[in-house]
């Protein structure tokens, strides 16, 4: 191949004849142009789909089998083989390095690290979300990372952390650009009503609302504080003083959040009344002195009240009862009805709703809000 001086480009055939490429290159072009738009007219080819809703392997539906070979390097051993799903719907296997699994109409696809767990939070495909419809992927610009599953996306960065985003609220947040819009990455999951009647959402860079007659808005949403307290057992929450376990919203805790450091989902924010709310703890103690949980107890001695509060500590045991070497038969009361254990909880001034979750060794995390 040799160029001349003006640029152009000769080729040198095996034969010894030349000519030059630039005297050729539009006839070449028009003849590309008629091929593509024949193919094109018998649709044999497909518009390339937009990377953040396409199946991460642009069409090519692949097995557990040839998804592992894909990820081998990374994927490790198995821990765990292949095997049905719960409900029957798909199919998955474990390695040391991440989760695939398969479903009919979503192929399989990989899960692992701060995604999965936040995907394994919600109950994975037999939540909300569902199956995996892409892989785990790097965002295009900004460091991080997501995944998009039939009921919504999971996206994480190092700042923000691992968090769900579905419905109005993420298509209002993609058509701003996603995270690199003024918004940035999601830094809450989805903060929903107790009535599904309005959602928010907090963002690096601001905050979304949505409500059934408004549609997405801007919103304001602030964390003012969140307060912890401890119960072994299910919790319910009241929005008043004079609530009772009978009524308010429920926690259940489940054995998984027992030790291993996994948290429940927020629940439902509802509103407060002068920024104090009650919340009444079900014991599942097997012993007497476990059970005393959390709780405001007193000494009762001789049908009277000696009037100390005993607090309890997170290993069980109790503390301040103000009482050096009592002389008496003591006996502990409370206020606990049918098993649950009443208690308050006061939230900062500008605290108009709350949210909670449970966690390990018996947290339970109230998150005090201030919303317009």
């Amino acid at each position: 191949m040799i160029t001349n001086s003006d640029g152009g480009i000769e080729v040198t055939r095996a034969n010894g004849w030349r000519r030059q490429a630039g005297e050729h290159h539009n006839r070449r072009s028009r003849w590309t142009q008629r091929l593509v738009l024949f193919i094109t007219l018998l649709g044999l080819i497909v518009p390339a789909a937009s990377p953040r809703h396409a199946s991460a392997d642009q069409g090519e539906c692949m097995t557990i089998a040839q998804k592992y070979e894909q990820y081998r390097h990374m994927l490790g051993l198995n821990l765990l083989t292949e095997r049905a799903t719960a409900n029957k719907t798909g199919r998955f296997v474990v390695y040391q390095g991440g989760w695939i699994l398969w479903s009919p109409s979503t192929c399989a696809h990989l899960t692992y690290g701060a995604i999965f767990r936040k995907y394994d939070e919600y109950n994975r495909h037999q939540g909300f979300l569902g199956f995996p419809t892409t892989d785990h992927l790097p965002t295009p610009t900004r460091p991080g990372a997501y995944q998009h599953f039939q009921g919504g996306s999971v996206y994480w960065s190092a700042d923000s952390g691992a968090h769900i985003i579905r419905g109005a609220l993420r298509d209002a947040w993609a058509a701003k650009g996603w995270e690199n819009s003024d918004l940035g990455f999601p830094t809450t999951d989805e903060i929903l009503s107790l009535g599904r009647t309005w959602a928010a959402q907090r963002f690096q860079g601001g905050n979304l609302s949505w409500s059934k007659h408004t549609g997405v808005q801007p919103g304001f949403i602030e964390g003012l504080e969140e307060l912890t307290d401890r119960c072994s057992g299910d919790v319910i929450l009241s929005n008043h003083l004079q609530g009772s376990y009978r009524t308010g919203l429920l926690l259940s805790r489940t054995p998984a959040l027992s030790g291993d450091g996994r948290y429940s989902p927020w629940s439902r924010i509802f509103k407060i009344d002068n920024r104090e709310f009650r919340w009444h703890c079900r014991s599942t103690a097997s012993s007497f002195w476990a059970s005393l949980d959390p709780g405001t107890w007193r000494i009762k001695i001789n049908e009277g009240y000696f009037g100390a509060e005993c607090e309890q500590a997170a290993d069980g045991a109790l503390s301040d009862c103000h009482i050096a070497e009592p002389k008496f038969d003591v006996e502990f009361s409370s206020s606990a009805v049918d098993g649950w254990y009443p208690e308050k909880s006061t939230c900062p001034e500008g605290t108009t709703h709350i949210r909670a979750r449970l966690g390990p060794d018996r947290l339970l995390t109230t998150e005090c809000l201030r919303t317009s």
